[in-house]
């Protein structure tokens, strides 16, 4: 993958096989303005409402892009010769959509991406990729809270449910996210001294919990200690 990548599809990386074609000059629609793409596909047309100095996008701008006609997406933000450049928001006709910071027209440093589905992540991205630190919440409020490698969590980090119970971390071969061993595990019971005497309010043989055990009175405590 070349080391500048051009921005005409933001974030395809999630979506596209890892081998990108190289990117490509492509001509603006309806003028000579070009635009970087580093997803070329002769079915794609591209259309930018901003400036186009010196023939290449610049400055600030919405960049949209159509398959065989069709609309499918658009960037807004700034473009610095043919690449989008710092703060930009993306929108996919499928819903998806992505606000960020972009380097050389891919997304790196910190990003927010939605899904259709209501799955969304928070976190740091390097060259268009889920790459770093990270947060993805899922649409029943479970979330993975940890480190992500090209767009895979790697479990290094903690699955926490929608009641707020925290476990370690388990991704399976499919980079599937989901809770692992409890974290902090609470002690669930104690049982009775064995020398204690049970007393009229446990019958004999009953197992105590530890939180019953600890919350008896004190004079109850003196008389089981006669």
């Amino acid at each position: 993958m070349p080391a500048r990548a051009a921005l005409l599809l933001p974030c395809l990386m999630a979506f596209l096989p890892a081998s990108a074609l190289a990117e490509r000059a492509v001509t603006v629609e309806g003028s000579d303005c070009r635009v970087w793409d580093q997803y070329p596909d002769r079915r794609k047309s591209i259309r930018w409402s901003g400036a186009c100095p010196n023939g290449w996008a610049s400055g600030p701008g919405v960049l949209r892009w159509f398959h065989d006609g069709r609309y499918d997406g658009q960037a807004e933000g700034r473009m610095v010769d043919g690449r989008m450049e710092g703060q930009g928001r993306v929108a996919w006709r499928d819903g998806r959509r992505l606000d960020g910071t972009f380097r050389g027209g891919l997304v790196s440093g910190h990003a927010t991406h939605v899904w259709s589905d209501g799955r969304v992540y928070r976190g740091e991205w390097k060259d268009d990729r889920r790459t770093g630190l990270g947060t993805l919440t899922f649409p029943n409020g479970n979330k993975y809270v940890g480190r992500f490698e090209r767009n895979r969590p790697t479990g290094e980090g903690e699955f926490v449910t929608a009641d707020g119970r925290r476990h370690r971390a388990r991704v399976d071969a499919r980079g599937i996210v989901g809770a692992g061993a409890p974290l902090h595990r609470p002690p669930q019971s104690a049982a009775m001294p064995p020398d204690a005497d049970p007393g009229p309010d446990h019958p004999p043989n009953r197992t105590q919990k530890l939180e019953e055990w600890l919350n008896q009175s004190d004079q109850f405590l003196r008389d089981r200690a006669r």
